[in-house]
């Protein structure tokens, strides 16, 4: 392969941040990647990565890109409900796809996405861009070393400002035939799929939804109480809280908790710590960022010293953990290899999705 040619259908804030990533990983000469086409109804936004992220072009139609032979790889950073049509369109045309959580409005349209995925035979993966935070990598390590007995609690708190504000330029979110939900669906489906990476299977024992009274369809709070195993079939209690709030000045925010009989950790700080750690009969320990970003990269597998030193200079408050979001699946592009996570994983979280607001919803 001679280089990668990305074509990127949606220039909302998402997509600004893969325009920056990419071009981030080409500058620093990791991988020779170029984004050359950009499609996006508001043609500022498109023009916007043109000047200032070295785009190449602002094409008129998503097709212009899918029908690109030049194009081998395509990012699609729409709001959720152009999703399934765009993913199985790129995927028909044989193009690499990556597509930003969650899949699609609902369970069943998400699994018509993977299974198309699955018949085109291309590398592919979704955004659930938390398997890639140092901070989680990091905890994932400590949970999985031995001698801290057993599993008894784990938490996370999650509140966001409603996302309508700051960042985020535009109102789709809180249309409910466009995001297919609100805090669940659209936000947390990284809690959900964080349960499942860190903890394994999950049995639902208790929900409760409140939805905002001006967005209809629209949850602003959602708390699950779940049955959780992680090792040697012990259970564990798992609890979700999921806020949207109208707080613009309030940092989006991960309380994290888990305790095991001789382990306890705790985290606000979702991408890269510190972390608060006590173990055994020791004292309470603060991880400061850079052991724990370290630490995470030589858990992630990145040993070279020129790919190591660009990710510890990254900022992990913006675009760090994208970056390296990205930077894997490049890496299962050149070595026509498997990137995770992928669609799979992305369905199964949809699932749990799905039981969530049918059993809120009864």
């Amino acid at each position: 392969m001679t280089g990668i040619k990305v074509g990127l259908v949606g220039a909302g804030l998402l997509g600004l941040t893969h325009s920056f990533c990419l071009k981030a990983i080409s500058d620093a000469g990791l991988m020779d990647v170029k984004v050359t086409k950009v499609y996006d109804p508001n043609v500022a936004a498109a023009d916007s990565l043109v000047e200032n992220l070295g785009v190449e072009k602002r094409v008129a139609s998503a097709d212009e890109i899918f029908d690109d032979d030049n194009i081998d790889t395509v990012y699609i950073t729409t709001p959720t409900l152009y999703h399934k049509e765009l993913v199985c369109k790129a995927a028909a045309a044989g193009k690499n796809v990556f597509c930003e959580k969650p899949l699609y409005i609902n369970y069943e349209g998400a699994k018509e996405m993977a299974a198309e995925i699955e018949k085109a035979k291309i590398v592919s993966g979704v955004g659930l861009v938390l398997r890639f935070s140092p901070t989680l990598n990091f905890i994932l390590e400590k949970i999985n070393t031995p001698d801290i007995g057993r599993p008894i609690f784990f938490s996370i708190r999650d509140d966001q400002c409603l996302p309508i504000k700051g960042l985020h330029h535009t109102t789709w979110r809180v249309n409910e035939e466009e995001s297919g939900g609100g805090t669940l669906i659209e936000h947390s489906i990284h809690d959900i799929d964080l349960f499942s990476w860190l903890f394994g299977n999950i049995k639902l024992k208790d929900v409760d939804i409140k939805y905002h009274p001006e967005y209809q369809g629209i949850d602003n709070y959602v708390r699950i109480v779940a049955e959780l195993k992680p090792r040697d079939g012990i259970a564990m209690e798992g609890i979700l809280t999921s806020i949207w709030h109208d707080m613009i000045g309030r940092p989006s925010n991960r309380r994290l908790e888990i305790v095991f009989d001789k382990l306890f950790i705790a985290t606000d700080h979702d991408f890269l710590g510190p972390i608060e750690i006590t173990e055994g009969d020791g004292e309470v320990k603060i991880v400061e960022k850079d052991e724990i970003l370290s630490t995470s990269l030589t858990t992630l597998g990145i040993v070279d010293s020129k790919i190591r030193d660009f990710f510890m200079g990254l900022d992990y408050e913006t675009f760090g953990v994208y970056t390296l979001e990205d930077y894997f699946f490049l890496k299962a592009i050149v070595e026509k290899g498997v990137y995770s996570p992928g669609f799979d994983i992305a369905v199964s979280a949809h699932k749990l999705v799905h039981d969530i607001y049918s059993m809120g919803n009864k």
